[in-house]
């Protein structure tokens, strides 16, 4: 018997191997849905428990991975659903599932200095900033090297560097394809009380280094990725 369950398990084991080939993507912490969706949903779950597996995250019991299947991978659209067990989170966003460390809260939406180019650390990831030539934000428009950065209270806009329009930044995020829920925790930086630059989507016109000019390239790193 203990010799038929090993093998049993083995066997679950390489399908499990082959079905996580055909659905994944580039981001280990990601999948198809449209492709996992062409199997049986027995071996979704065996599939499900191998990536969570590769990922090193605590493993749902029955119920989760049921809610995970029925609510987040058969749910309609860009259902904003999440199912959560301990410290981990699967969504889903335009045909993708998503395995994540659950988000840390924004504590605090008073606005918060910044003095570049020291790292920043936030409660849902950190900022950097690298002094490049010509790129990023212009070093001579960030009196004393210092920033405010800041989250969405909604509404906000921005003319991005090399734009003939201002945009408002939910169509930006969308055009972008960043997830609704790392909406809320993207910092945003001002200067002057006007919104400069959104890390790693864009710089304002007005904000931005022109050839030549010191700048700071901005980056964010959010910590939700197992």
């Amino acid at each position: 018997a203990a010799h038929h369950q090993a093998n049993t398990s083995e066997l679950l084991r390489i399908l499990a191997i082959s079905d996580y080939e055909s659905v994944r993507c580039e981001d280990p912490s990601m999948l198809r849905i449209e492709a996992l969706l062409d199997k049986p949903e027995l071996q979704i779950m065996n599939c499900l428990r191998y990536w969570f597996d590769m990922n090193d995250v605590p493993m749902p019991d029955h119920a989760h991975l049921q809610h995970i299947l029925t609510d987040i991978i058969h749910g309609s659209g860009d259902s904003q659903g999440c199912v959560r067990w301990e410290n981990t989170e699967v969504r889903k966003y335009r045909d993708r599932l998503y395995l994540l460390v659950s988000a840390a809260e924004q504590a605090d939406s008073a606005p918060l200095v910044w003095s570049l180019p020291e790292p920043m650390e936030l409660p849902a990831g950190h900022l950097t900033a690298q002094a490049r030539n010509g790129q990023g934000l212009s070093q001579d428009k960030a009196p004393g090297n210092t920033v405010e950065v800041r989250f969405r209270q909604g509404g906000e806009k921005i003319k991005p560097s090399g734009s003939r329009h201002t945009r408002d930044l939910k169509k930006l995020f969308q055009e972008r394809s960043i997830e609704p829920w790392r909406r809320e925790t993207l910092p945003l930086v001002y200067i002057n009380n006007e919104l400069a630059a959104v890390p790693g989507v864009c710089v304002a016109e007005n904000y931005a280094a022109s050839d030549g000019e010191p700048g700071w390239v901005i980056d964010w790193q959010p910590t939700d990725s197992p």
